[in-house]
């Protein structure tokens, strides 16, 4: 694993896109991988919607004397609908997470030691178009040895 940081981001999306419910869902919908100059803008537009990025959030390297290190990254996870039904955002993020589950324990890459989720919440936003959003953190623990 060259780069963990985009080896992982890329892993998450290969695992989304993979999944056929979450593209149904999706239909026409905006995906913000950040492999290009593309970014989750500040507002969401309503036919951006249902909108989904991933995007590396910190990361954490876990320096000690051991041989093995261990570098926890942290990918925030933000999807949005312009919906009135709360259900709609709540099924967006059940699909979201199963897809990731399909990779659950180590997300299929040699060097993953563990995978977490913390940190989800909904929030709802009003404004020309009710929107609600989903946001939470994968964290997706990698051992290497530093030194080869």
């Amino acid at each position: 694993m060259s780069n963990p940081i985009t080896v992982v981001r890329e892993k998450l999306w290969d695992l989304l896109e993979a999944s056929t419910d979450l593209a149904a869902f999706m239909g026409t919908g905006s995906k913000y991988k950040l492999d290009t100059i593309r970014r989750l803008p500040a507002r969401v537009t309503e036919a951006e919607c249902p909108a989904l990025a991933v995007a590396p959030a910190t990361v954490f390297n876990n320096w000690s004397a051991a041989r093995l290190q261990d570098i926890s990254i942290a990918c925030h996870v933000t999807g949005v609908v312009a919906d009135t039904d709360v259900a709609r955002i709540e099924e967006f993020y059940w699909l979201v997470y199963e897809a990731l589950m399909a990779g659950y324990p180590d997300l299929g890459l040699p060097d993953v030691a563990g995978v977490s989720g913390r940190n989800l919440r909904f929030t709802e936003t009003h404004g020309s178009t009710r929107r609600w959003t989903f946001e939470f953190d994968l964290i997706v623990v990698v051992r290497r040895d530093p030194v080869g």
